[in-house]
């Protein structure tokens, strides 16, 4: 890296020295030899007074707590919590996603998830889907095994970045591209591969026996800072960092249904987002990092309660049109499904029920009358319907 921005004495990192090469086509037909600067951030918590940074942002932890509590109270009162938590993982996995430039439709995802012929695109953010269950449903502690399983499941299938290790830390050196491609011309250079390993474990063993000087979601926010400036995998490391936070705080009992899409905010303030991350290693500002952290889970934390009382509000009414004389009380149990999995074919419905393919295939045709679910193949066999209501507040802008 020809030049880097001033790195102050209060950084909680130093510059190392690194070298390689890297083909640019652009530049050379060759492979381009490149020498200069890394970044190697110190162990959590390193100089970090935690009473000091507390008390500076006590306020946005305690407004970030509130709201957290207040969506597991709402949740915990709902006769089927569950119904929300498929919806908010797909908006979560879309957004985080997206920051990484990553576009797909909601319908696309789920299209993909009953085996429709997809876009790359849509298979990666079904890949985060997997990878955000995974982490969150097994039982071992956040740790090296669990963030490599993790990372094997996101980069499943012929996606981008599937042919760099997956499972594996990085030994190579990485850089976060600038404006121009480059070594040279990167915006952050993370530190040289021989130092991933050792960094990762110093980070778990922070998370497992020396954050517990901190609230959950500060330890959270600085967990998320030091993992993104290791960039331990050669790809994949934003999304697998944002899952990060949901498995953390889920295991802290504040996400205890993880119906909280932090990565929109981050999306809707990427550049804050990227800018508070640099400005941590640069000048060591964890309070104003701190505080973005809590003020998106604060906001994101309201808007999941207004999306899901317009999910349950929906629920409701899906479960009116279904009530009448004689109906089957299967067709509520299919209504919840739909929550869970908004793109069925006719044998998911017969699996799922317990019932015979005809059976399924009556349930369905009465849903599609209802206006509940539309077939959106046009085919005459091995048809995919959607719940496209419920696609639709997954996708929506509430504020």
């Amino acid at each position: 890296m020809s030049e880097w921005p001033v790195v102050l004495e209060s950084a909680p990192g130093d510059l190392v020295r690194t070298s390689g090469s890297e083909w640019l086509p652009v530049v050379s037909d060759l492979p381009v030899e490149y020498e200069g600067p890394a970044y190697l951030p110190h162990s959590l918590p390193g100089s970090i007074n935690p009473r000091e940074l507390i008390a500076d942002t006590w306020g946005d932890v305690e407004r970030a707590v509130a709201a957290l509590s207040g969506l597991n109270k709402l949740t915990t009162t709902l006769p089927n919590p569950h119904l929300l938590v498929g919806p908010f993982r797909l908006r979560e996995a879309q957004a985080s996603s997206r920051i990484e430039n990553t576009i797909a439709s909601a319908e696309e995802i789920v299209l993909a998830d009953v085996g429709e012929i997809a876009r790359n695109e849509s298979v990666e953010v079904r890949n985060y889907i997997l990878a955000a269950e995974y982490g969150l449903q097994i039982d071992q502690p956040v740790s090296n095994n669990l963030i490599k399983m993790m990372h094997q499941c996101l980069m499943r299938g012929e996606v981008r970045g599937s042919d760099l290790r997956p499972g594996q830390y990085r030994i190579s050196q990485a850089y976060i591209s600038g404006e121009k491609r480059g070594f040279n011309n990167a915006r952050f250079v993370p530190p040289p591969g021989e130092h991933v390993q050792s960094s990762m474990d110093t980070l778990f063993e922070f998370v497992q026996e020396k954050s517990t000087g901190f609230p959950a979601i500060v330890a959270a926010a600085l967990t998320h800072y030091q993992f993104e400036t290791i960039h331990p995998f050669s790809d994949g490391n934003g999304r697998l960092g944002r899952m990060l936070i949901q498995v953390q705080l889920n295991r802290a009992g504040f996400m205890e249904r993880p119906i909280v899409d932090l990565s929109s905010f981050f999306d809707r303030f990427r550049q804050d987002y990227y800018d508070l991350l640099l400005d941590v290693s640069l000048k060591g500002t964890w309070k104003e990092w701190v505080s973005f952290f809590c003020r998106g889970l604060a906001h994101q934390a309201q808007d999941a309660e207004k999306r899901a009382l317009e999910l349950l509000d929906l629920r409701r009414e899906y479960m009116e049109r279904v009530t009448e004389p004689r109906a089957s009380a299967l067709l509520r149990e299919f209504v919840d499904y739909l929550f869970t999995r908004p793109a069925v074919r006719t044998n998911d419905v017969a699996e799922h029920l317990h019932i015979q393919h005809n059976a399924a295939q009556r349930h369905v045709t009465r849903l599609v009358q209802k206006g509940i679910l539309e077939e959106v193949t046009g085919r005459s066999s091995g048809r995919v319907y959607v719940a496209k209501e419920v696609i639709r507040i997954i996708e929506k802008n509430i504020n």
